[in-house]
This record gives C-alpha cells, sequence and structure tokens, in this order.
C-alpha cells in the first residue's frame, strides 16, 4: 500500500486494559495483554502528544477498572489533551470526581430500550448504570458532551425506533450504530455465533436507513460499518503495541501489530502506520465520530 498524503494522526484510540467485568457477545477488546504500569505509559503518550496527537480516545476492557486510569486522565487534561472514554457506566460513581474534571466526551453503551434486551446482551443491571449516567450528564450544562453506541444485531434490530425515541429525552451528541465485527481470536464472539446474534450488511443497511429516515429526528446518527473500520485507526493496547485492525478476505478482521511505542521513535510509528492504513477511512472514521 502506497503512502498516504501527508498528515500526521491527531487522535489514538487506546485500549489501556484488557479486564472487564461484563462478558458481550460482541466484544472484540483485547486479550490476555500485558497492562503497562503508569511510569511506561507517561512517556509514551507525552512523546504522541509531542508529535502532533490532539485526542486520546481511552477504552479497553473496562477503562475504569484500570489503576491507573485516574493519574492519566489527569496527565493527559495537563498536557491539554482532547479525552475521549469509553465505559459500560458501572464503575462511573466510584470516578464521577476525575471524570467531571478531566472529560470531554463520554461514550456509553445502549443495546435496546428495555432492561430485557439491553442487559441481555451486557449483563444485569447493566442498563440501569447506562440510564443513571444519561439522567445525570447528558443534559444541559453538562461538563462534557455524551455520545451513545448501540452494536446492531438479531436482538436488537427491532429496537431501533424504541432506542430513538429514548434518546430523544437527553441531549446526545451523537448516536453511533455499529456493525458488528468478527475477529479471528476473540473468545467471547463464540456467543454471538452460537446464538445466531449475526445480521446480514443488507439488513445492517436496511435498519440504519430506516431510522435516518425518520421524521422531525433531534438525535443526529452516524454509522460504522466493517467495511469502514477497516484500515482506518490508529490504535494502542495494554502492552503498548501500535495495531491497525485490518477486515481478511474472508470478512474477518485481526489486528495487525506494527510496533511497540515503548521502543520505536514516533516519526518510525508514524511512518509504519502511514503505510497500513486508508488515510481517506481514518479521516471519515473520526468525522463520523465527531472527534
Amino acid at each position: 500500500m502506497s503512502i498516504t498524503p501527508v498528515g500526521a494522526a491527531r487522535a489514538i484510540h487506546w485500549r489501556i486494559n484488557c479486564a472487564c467485568n461484563r462478558r458481550c457477545a460482541f466484544c472484540y477488546g483485547p486479550e490476555q495483554r500485558h497492562e503497562v504500569n503508569l511510569e511506561a505509559s507517561i512517556p509514551v503518550l507525552d512523546n504522541l502528544v509531542d508529535h502532533g496527537v490532539r485526542s486520546v480516545i481511552i477504552t479497553g476492557g473496562e477503562p475504569l477498572l484500570s489503576r491507573k486510569v485516574r493519574d492519566v486522565l489527569r496527565h493527559l487534561r495537563a498536557r491539554g489533551v482532547s479525552i475521549v472514554l469509553y465505559t459500560n457506566c458501572d464503575l462511573f460513581d466510584q470516578h464521577e470526581d476525575v471524570l467531571v474534571d478531566t472529560l470531554d466526551v463520554l461514550c456509553v453503551p445502549l443495546e435496546g430500550a428495555s432492561e430485557f434486551i439491553h442487559d441481555q446482551m451486557r449483563g444485569v443491571n447493566s442498563m440501569r448504570a447506562v440510564v443513571s449516567v444519561l439522567d445525570r450528564y447528558a443534559v444541559k450544562g453538562s461538563p462534557f458532551r455524551v455520545k451513545v453506541g448501540t452494536v446492531l444485531g438479531r436482538h436488537n434490530l427491532h429496537e431501533l425506533p424504541a432506542i430513538l425515541y429514548l434518546l430523544g429525552k437527553y441531549r446526545i451528541e451523537v448516536w453511533k450504530l455499529y456493525e458488528y465485527v468478527r475477529y479471528t481470536d476473540r473468545e467471547l464472539q463464540k456467543k454471538w455465533l452460537n446464538e445466531q446474534l449475526g445480521i446480514t450488511d443488507a439488513e445492517y443497511r436496511h435498519a440504519t436507513r430506516a431510522v435516518l429516515a425518520t421524521p422531525d429526528r433531534k438525535t443526529k446518527i452516524s454509522l460504522s460499518s466493517d467495511f469502514e473500520r477497516d484500515n482506518s485507526y490508529f490504535m494502542m493496547n495494554p502492552d503498548l503495541e501500535i495495531v491497525v485492525p485490518v477486515r481478511g478476505e474472508t470478512g474477518e478482521f485481526e489486528d495487525r501489530v506494527l510496533c511497540n511505542a515503548a521502543n520505536t521513535p514516533v516519526s518510525e510509528i508514524e511512518r509504519l502506520w502511514r503505510e497500513t492504513i486508508d488515510w481517506e477511512k481514518y479521516q471519515a472514521n473520526l468525522q463520523a465520530s465527531l472527534f
């Protein structure tokens, strides 16, 4: 693949840890990766920021389970970086003070318009935790913007109009509708296959087109298909490996490891990344996410 047009990565997705207290069937978070400590992480983050990264998008696992997450958030805020955090909301209240002080964007999941559908996928009392956060912070005057994500499958394809209705009562920056992404080596995804939760690309397109056409819709919607996520991320694993999710000929994804950021100059990271990704997809992905 040829070198992309001149331009540096301005946002990085950091899977800060592997640990999670939920067992979602669509999860493609990293498995069995060593989470490096704060002392090893900070120099890498500083190098990336010095090289032009302006947004750090923290995911997991469940990032609020990471022992270093509070210090990382405070450090990034001191560096003037835009901070985006994905969380299942279960541990939000334990970290509410630092989240209010540091976050620019909070991203939360909503898999259905009822506890029955949402908790069927994410576990008991998950929706109550999410709605509790929405009630307090998806409102006018919130210290951070709130985004909502939904992974489409057989379990919730019929729920989209009701979810849209529910979100209408909140101040949501964007509702992102994800197509399920198949990985070659994710143990949790066996449940998705065994319970036949998958839908076709045609079903995904038809359902999202219908909800986009809803009259007088207040909530902004963006789409994230598996095609659009192919070769379109600048991503770092818990062990500081730089990876790019790549879609193979069979439609399954794998994380292509480029290098380890702990022992690779940032200029070399940039070169390897730009040789791998699709620049237009990367730009479009950020725009669709409003990062």
